[in-house]
């Protein structure tokens, strides 16, 4: 039988011009699941945000990008999902730009540590 994977959450709060990424960095066993949590304030209008890598991903994911959905105030959130496959330490981006410009809203740059099981 094998041990349930432990999820971890980074929550990125995107505002015009800044993210704010936390914890960063993030250190996480290899084979944990890594969900980023993003939220923004009303007035951004339809996002897409994507975690992205320089040179290949240690993840293991069905997609590293996704568009916004307005909640029931108006504010943009979204999640990524992924799988933490290889061990290292990564310093990896996250950008969200608004669709009806192609304007980068915000972009920033923190780290992930997978360690080895």
């Amino acid at each position: 039988m094998s041990a349930k994977l432990r999820s971890h959450e980074i929550r990125v709060l995107v505002q015009k011009g800044s993210i704010k990424v936390s914890p960063d960095p993030l250190y996480v066993d290899q084979g944990a699941i890594v969900v980023w949590l993003f939220a923004g304030p009303a007035g951004l209008g339809v996002v897409d945000f994507e975690v992205y890598f320089s040179n290949g991903s240690p993840l293991k994911w069905t997609t590293n990008s996704i568009r916004s959905d307005d909640d029931s105030r108006g504010h943009v959130t979204g999640a990524i999902r992924a799988v933490a496959a290889e061990p290292g330490d990564y310093k990896y981006g996250v950008r969200a730009t608004a669709v009806s410009s192609n304007e980068v809203v915000a972009d920033d740059d923190p780290y992930l540590i997978v360690r080895a099981r």
